[in-house]
């Protein structure tokens, strides 16, 4: 009894750990989304914004060209199964999960847009043009 008790709580202390990381990367998304509209004006901060955009476009763009790749090589595994069971399933995890990649990504992109519309901007904040 004990040991499954202790079993428990290690698991809710994982689950914590794992949802705390994530609200903490939903907090600094959220920062570089109303950056664009902090009302502090000047070269500097149009760098940083302008920095921020470029590297948030990057990961994007990484982030679906991975997922992309991943779903090239489930296929493949799974045109090469020849029947096996255990390839089979193997290769339908490689796609669930790059597939699942994928949609994170897409719903990451459309943060800012959401964030946005939520405080009351309208429209999603953009990088400065002069980048």
């Amino acid at each position: 009894m004990a040991a499954e008790v202790k079993e428990h709580v290690k698991n809710m202390k994982k689950s914590f750990k794992k949802w705390s990381l994530l609200a903490k990367r939903a907090e600094l998304i959220a920062l570089a989304a109303a950056l664009p509209q902090i009302a502090l004006a000047g070269p500097a901060l149009d760098k940083v914004v302008c920095l921020i955009g470029k590297v948030a476009d990057f990961v994007f763009a990484a982030a679906l060209a991975v997922g992309v790749l991943f779903v090239l090589v489930g296929a493949f595994k799974y045109m090469t199964a020849a029947g096996d069971s255990s390839k089979v399933r193997e290769a339908q995890g490689t796609l669930t999960y790059a597939v699942i990649g994928i949609a994170v990504a897409l719903l990451a992109g459309s943060v800012p847009a959401v964030v946005s519309s939520l405080l009351g901007g309208g429209a999603p904040p953009s990088v400065p043009t002069g980048c």
